[in-house]
């Protein structure tokens, strides 16, 4: 993900879709000269239309749950979606490399993009082994910023450092 300047999530969907749609535009000018390009064009654009983060697909998605919900939410509901359209994609590249006798190379390419889905959600974040839990807490913790890092019932303030040990 290229960051040049910070743009507000309409624009993020709009930079999102432009792969896609560039691979789709693609695939219709060759659909009828050359069908090895409309078919790598047109596998490109499911591929990036994939709601994974990284991927163009879940850019668009999480830009559209962001301007509708908390961030904490939409970190989880993009890591579950994440998470199921991957075992999904296993799932279908173990079936059809049975099935067609492929080999597994099918297996192999579903298996490069959860290592790049795995790595993008541990960068976001900064620490290496991110649960569930350290997502979540972390999110609550910058949710107190605006507060000025005290807690809403006790209007203690809250230090890094009790994150960090917890993580």
């Amino acid at each position: 993900v290229i960051q040049a300047r910070s743009m507000n999530y309409r624009q993020e969907i709009i930079v999102a879709s432009a792969g896609p749609a560039v691979s789709l535009l693609t695939a219709y000018l060759f659909h009828k000269v050359n069908a090895t390009y409309f078919i790598i064009s047109a596998l490109l654009a499911a591929t990036n239309l994939l709601p994974i983060y990284p991927l163009d697909g879940g850019r668009m998605l999480k830009s559209a749950l962001m301007m509708c919900i908390s961030p904490t939410l939409v970190q989880l509901i993009m890591k579950v979606v994440s998470f199921l359209v991957c075992s999904a994609l296993m799932l279908a590249a173990c079936w059809y490399a049975a099935v067609c006798q492929t080999g597994i190379w099918p297996i192999f390419a579903v298996l490069i993009v959860l290592i790049r889905f795995w790595e993008s959600s541990c960068t976001e974040f900064g620490i290496q082994n991110v649960s569930r839990n350290d997502i979540i807490r972390y999110k609550l913790y910058l949710e107190l910023e605006s507060n000025g890092f005290k807690t809403l019932y006790s209007n203690t303030y809250i230090f890094i450092k009790h994150i960090s040990n917890s993580l």
